[in-house]
């Protein structure tokens, strides 16, 4: 668990500081720990996600998306604890906010994504 919230710190930087963790691949670890992780882990997943939507520029928010990070983002949705949610909420926001930047059909795919997942029910 220690190495995991290190993870969310340091996807709470800067570009500059994002761009190691993606090139360093740990992206589908975080992916993966948001969608199999226990309830306590996977709020930790959410909130490096959503860090990492907050900090990063469209380009390193779409390889979220790119390594399919909307689906456990979404089942987020579901849960008790409504921070938990809106920290959800907020990473998807900024990821539709980072996909219309690139380009409107970008923001469709990623809305039709988001709609393939269910995402738009849980909301």
């Amino acid at each position: 668990k220690q190495w995991y919230q290190r993870r969310v710190a340091i996807t709470a930087g800067t570009k500059t500081q994002i761009q190691p963790v993606i090139d360093a691949q740990l992206l589908p670890y975080i992916i993966d720990v948001l969608g199999r992780g226990d309830y306590k882990t996977q709020k930790e997943a959410v909130w490096a996600v959503t860090n990492l939507t907050s900090g990063g520029t469209p380009e390193q928010i779409m390889q979220l998306v790119e390594q399919k990070a909307l689906p456990p983002l979404s089942n987020m949705l579901g849960v008790q604890d409504p921070r938990t949610v809106t920290v959800a909420l907020d990473g998807i926001h900024n990821i539709l906010t980072a996909a219309a930047k690139i380009s409107e059909e970008v923001c469709n795919k990623v809305a039709l994504m988001l709609e393939e997942c269910n995402g738009l029910d849980l909301i």
